[in-house]
């Protein structure tokens, strides 16, 4: 069986993980969100295109007056942070952290990057400041992508300092290995810590 993506075609046997997923689940989800698709060329053009140089143990910083406009690199200066906290999570790798300075946000983030054993990838509220963040989906018959923060095969992150409330989604926090069978790639090290 042969599907193409984007231009490519895959077979079976070209798939690292040993399996294809058929045409229609593709589609499905595709219907289900139709801006997937759009999530997922942006995230492919940020990891291919845009990564950086990078020193462990950055800290990034997000702001409802921030600017998403702003590079990783500023985000490293409250004074020019990222608008979204989905956008500040892009910037971060092992070891950095994303503090989210006080207000509301409402948006569904997707965790691309694992951290490490030792050297988590930290998302928190700035301390001191109350942060309520709740998922944009309403969708209430599936888990899968309907929660404030979602990671498929991601490793070693700290969710910290939250206040979920509000949200329509079917889940708040989705972390998933997509390997069901009990073989790598395992999750591991994820805290969720002090969020009401």
């Amino acid at each position: 069986m042969e599907r193409v993506i984007g231009g490519y075609k895959e077979t079976p046997s070209a798939n690292p993980f040993g399996q294809c997923i058929p045409q229609d689940d593709i589609k499905n989800d595709l219907v289900k969100d139709p801006t997937l698709k759009d999530k997922l060329i942006s995230f492919l053009k940020y990891t291919i295109f845009n990564q950086q140089a990078h020193a462990a143990g950055t800290t990034y910083y997000v702001s409802t007056t921030g600017n998403d406009l702003n590079s990783c690199s500023q985000a490293t200066n409250p004074s020019t942070a990222k608008r979204t906290i989905q956008q500040g999570v892009n910037c971060a790798f092992a070891g950095d952290t994303v503090m989210v300075r006080g207000g509301t946000y409402v948006e569904t983030v997707w965790i691309y990057n694992s951290g490490a054993s030792g050297n988590p990838i930290t998302v928190k509220a700035y301390p001191g400041e109350t942060v309520t963040w709740r998922t944009a989906s309403t969708d209430q018959t599936t888990s899968y992508g309907s929660g404030a923060i979602n990671a498929v095969d991601q490793s070693y992150l700290r969710i910290e300092d939250f206040t979920f409330r509000g949200g329509r989604g079917r889940t708040v926090i989705f972390m998933w290995a997509s390997n069901y069978r009990s073989v790598a790639p395992y999750v591991v090290g994820i805290e969720i810590i002090n969020n009401t």
